[in-house]
């Protein structure tokens, strides 16, 4: 079992949350204090719809955002629920919001607006009709994979839980705001899968923040501390070092081995640059070795720089179809403890590893520029 440190720096600004698997910094997430989290749900109301972008815009009282449009048809001047799947963390940028809602707890994700019920394929036929049993099927929903059997007494309060929720969310008449999700909260309930978890504040506040979080998850084992050291709380776990590596344009794995990161707005675009000497007749077989040893070390670059949309990864070349397809295979396990929805596409006619990823919030890079984030480090000093 993996030890999963969640180290949360915050100020009246933002909030970072640094995920650390075995000591070793695996993820970095922000929330802007002034800007609802992901998740949260607004009543909107559609303003304008544009056929060409596939979408509509709506205003959520305080700002608009960007609605992708689905099978369901919109008029202007409509109220509806929607979900916030990306957060305006720019200025001048939308936030991105969807018709598919979500409600989330430790055990269960309740989709109310469906009636799909999804079970982890771990469990058996007698534990699935045991969660039918009594959950109902009136309402949708996804069993998370930290459920267990044990946990069924959990699961219904938690399910009922949910169901109040919504039914109060659906009760509002006013456009605005009306659930505002716990940043926190999500990150804690991810990390808590198959692991140890600590969380550490470098506040009071937060600390108590946390311990309510923690009140609705009773079979959750999570210790919540503060960091009282003189040192600095990113100095002090070793992250201070690790996050230089975040914002290199080229990150030296070795003398002859080395990784090149271009971010735009409509792409990523990763080149492996390898400068040793080796026979054509060992090329496939060197470059497939190299290709197996480095995919560790990019995916944990693309989820702590949280780079998405389309990702174009420029391997090592090689034309070995079962080398390929190791490949793939590896780089899908990699990426399947994603929080944000990666999908491997496969390798393009050019010989590229083209990967998709949710977009949840702007890139480590974009984000570090802004001038909130630069007024949340100097507070912090």
């Amino acid at each position: 079992m993996n030890n999963t440190k969640l180290i949360v720096q915050s100020s009246s600004l933002y909030r970072e949350v640094f995920q650390l698997q075995d000591d070793v910094l695996q993820n970095i997430f922000y929330q802007n204090q002034n800007t609802p989290a992901v998740n949260s749900i607004y009543l909107a109301r559609v303003d304008k719809i544009v056929d060409s972008l596939g979408g509509a815009f709506v205003s959520l009282g305080k700002g608009d955002a960007f609605l992708k449009l689905n099978k369901n048809a919109l008029r202007v001047g409509e109220k509806i629920l929607v979900q916030v799947v990306k957060t305006a963390t720019m200025p001048n940028k939308l936030a991105v919001v969807s018709r598919d809602i979500t409600l989330r707890g430790g055990l269960i994700i309740l989709k109310p607006l469906s009636k799909n019920m999804i079970f982890s394929k771990k469990l058996t036929e007698t534990d699935r009709q045991n969660v039918v049993d009594a959950l109902g099927s009136d309402s949708g929903f996804i069993l998370r994979s930290l459920y267990k059997h044990s946990y069924l007494e959990y699961l219904g309060a938690e399910f009922q839980r949910l169901k109040n929720l919504w039914e109060s969310i659906k009760s509002q008449d006013k456009i605005g705001l009306v659930y505002e999700a716990n940043f926190l909260e999500d990150i804690i309930l991810d990390s808590a899968k198959n692991s140890t978890l600590e969380v550490i504040t470098n506040t009071v506040e937060e600390h108590g923040a946390i311990e309510n979080i923690l009140v609705n998850y009773p079979y959750l084992e999570v210790n919540s501390q503060i960091h009282t050291g003189k040192e600095d709380i990113l100095d002090f776990y070793d992250i201070t070092e690790q996050l230089m590596d975040v914002s290199a344009t080229t990150l030296q794995l070795d003398d002859s081995l080395n990784l090149v990161f271009f971010e735009s707005d409509s792409f990523n675009y990763i080149d492996v640059n390898f400068a040793g000497e080796v026979s054509f007749s060992a090329k496939e077989d060197i470059a497939y070795k190299v290709n197996m040893e480095i995919l560790p070390i990019i995916v944990r670059q693309i989820l702590l720089r949280n780079l998405s949309g389309q990702i174009l990864i420029d391997t090592l070349k090689t034309t070995n179809k079962m080398y390929r397809n190791n490949i793939l295979d590896r780089a899908k396990k990699l990426f399947a403890s994603d929080a944000n929805k990666a999908t491997v596409l496969g390798f393009s006619n050019l010989g590229i590893l083209e990967v998709s990823r949710q977009k949840t919030q702007d890139s480590f890079n974009l984000i570090s520029k802004s001038k909130d984030y630069q007024l949340h480090k100097e507070n912090l000093k």
